[in-house]
């Protein structure tokens, strides 16, 4: 007898990769350049001088990257970019949040883990929108059940 058909329930196992990496991108890894301003601060990119930026790419860097990895260095780039990221995407100040934690600053941590989300929330039901501070309709169906029906 056949297995059942999946639901939209069921989850769905992907196959196990059974090819070996191309090692071209080994090579393209250790070969993209990270610069650095002469105080050790990660540089956005090579023309950037400290303008400011819809969001902390240099950060990533850190995590999930794990390519700046001493506490120093971290800190560095966090206290020359926060104050440089505008209302920027909420992924920002979540990457923000991680990293002052794992730099032991719990309370800062908090602050930017609120920052990423409270101005996208969008009375009356306080859902999460996608943009800071601009109003959205509540429901962006034409038929608002449509969104609420389950498969």
């Amino acid at each position: 007898m056949p297995p059942p058909a999946p639901t939209c329930n069921t989850p769905q196992r992907l196959p196990a990769f059974t090819t070996d990496p191309d090692p071209d991108w080994t090579t393209v890894r250790n070969n993209i350049p990270i610069l650095h301003f002469e105080d050790g601060t990660t540089r956005e990119h090579a023309g950037y001088n400290g303008e400011k930026i819809k969001q902390a790419d240099v950060n990533l860097l850190a995590y999930p990257l794990k390519e700046v990895t001493t506490a120093a260095n971290v800190r560095k780039d966090l206290d020359y970019y926060e104050p440089r990221v505008g209302e920027g995407p909420a992924m920002t100040h979540a990457i923000f949040s991680i990293l002052y934690e794992r730099l032991g600053l719990p309370d800062k941590a908090y602050q930017d883990f609120k920052e990423g989300y409270t101005p996208n929330l969008r009375p009356p039901l306080w859902r999460y929108g996608r943009n800071r501070h601009r109003e959205q309709p509540l429901f962006r169906h034409r038929r608002p059940a449509a969104c609420c029906r389950r498969c």
